[in-house]
């Protein structure tokens, strides 16, 4: 990602200079130049390696050929996939986490059931239903402030 970021900005300090007498292009460049992170920095590579082959003049003249503008692109196309499964393994894609999710959630259902049943069984046996309830909960019940009664006032 360096050299991508390191690329980036040579290409619009290139662009800069190369487009310096056409405002048009100049704005062009000053809005790729807009944005941050990975994903932005990806879009800018794409959009300079279209401006640079859509106007190519400016820019040869100052040195930068075909082949800097397919490298940016190259460049663009390979961090978006390496961006793409970066972002799919932390939304899913690992498969140790998943089946620990789905275990633990297993567990919860049993617990969940294990104590419903406990507290219809012994429902008029306080020393027995006492394992049945979650001291956590409790203690969290406790913690949480109850919301304050809404009162309504009577037109007089």
């Amino acid at each position: 990602a360096p050299a991508a970021y390191g690329l980036r900005d040579q290409m619009l300090r290139t662009m800069r200079y190369a487009y310096r007498h056409d405002e048009v292009l100049l704005k062009r460049v000053a809005q790729i130049a807009e944005g941050t992170g990975h994903a932005d920095m990806i879009q800018d590579l794409n959009d300079i390696a279209i401006l640079g082959r859509a106007h190519p003049e400016p820019l040869q003249v100052v040195g930068v050929g075909a082949e800097q503008l397919q490298q940016a692109a190259t460049t663009a196309d390979a961090m978006a996939e390496l961006l793409a499964q970066v972002n799919g393994e932390r939304a899913g894609g690992n498969s140790a986490r998943v089946i620990r999710d789905q275990a633990y959630m297993h567990l919860k259902e049993a617990v969940d059931e294990i104590r419903a049943c406990g507290q219809f069984v012994f429902w008029d046996n306080e020393s027995r239903q006492e394992g049945y309830h979650s001291r956590y909960r409790r203690s969290q019940r406790r913690t949480t402030p109850s919301p304050e009664p809404i009162t309504e006032e009577t037109p007089a």
